[in-house]
């Protein structure tokens, strides 16, 4: 069983488009703490989590404007469901570089959101730092519309929020081994 901190310098964005311009979501919110079990069978390329889950919530993105936090905090639920959560089920490596022990794999997730929940895949890249620690970026494209959101319209109405948003995220994690099963 390994424990893992979010360090400092980790980030977690939401991106996305209107009809007018570009904009980017930045979670000001604490990074969370766990634990998580890791089950890797000889012979097996799947790595298995048990509690690895991530929960961030809502009511941290700041989008730089006090209307449009307002709109995207009503729009993904926040007030019944003030949490994205994410959860890793298993991952596959696809690659490593031993020189530079850094890689890429594919992660089963699920994903709950405004107290919907889709699976999906998604690909992190990682690179292991010193003293048990790794960098981990990943970055996801979802559709507010398979969660049963509505894409807010901020400025009574004049831009409209494009469907499709990237949740982004870059995390320094501190591992440790606490315990072995």
């Amino acid at each position: 069983m390994f424990s893992y901190s979010i360090q400092p310098g980790s980030e977690i964005t939401i991106a996305g488009k209107t009809n007018i311009s570009q904009f980017v979501c930045w979670s000001s919110g604490e990074t969370p703490t766990g634990s998580f079990l890791i089950e890797k069978k000889p012979g097996c390329n799947i790595i298995r989590f048990s509690d690895a889950t991530l929960k961030i919530g809502i009511g941290t993105f700041d989008c730089g404007n006090r209307l449009m936090n307002r709109d995207m905090h009503q729009a993904m639920g926040s007030k019944d469901h003030p949490d994205i959560v994410i959860q890793i089920i298993e991952g596959v490596p696809i690659s490593l570089n031993q020189p530079s022990n850094s890689g890429n794999a594919n992660l089963f997730i699920a994903i709950s959101l405004n107290g919907i929940t889709r699976h999906s895949f998604m690909l992190v890249e990682y690179t292991e730092l010193i003293n048990n620690q790794l960098k981990v970026f990943g970055s996801k494209q979802l559709r507010m519309t398979d969660f049963g959101i509505t894409p807010p319209s901020p400025a009574f109405g004049l831009a409209k929020v494009k469907d499709e948003v990237t949740i982004q995220m870059t995390f320094i994690i501190q591992t440790s081994l606490i315990g072995q099963k």
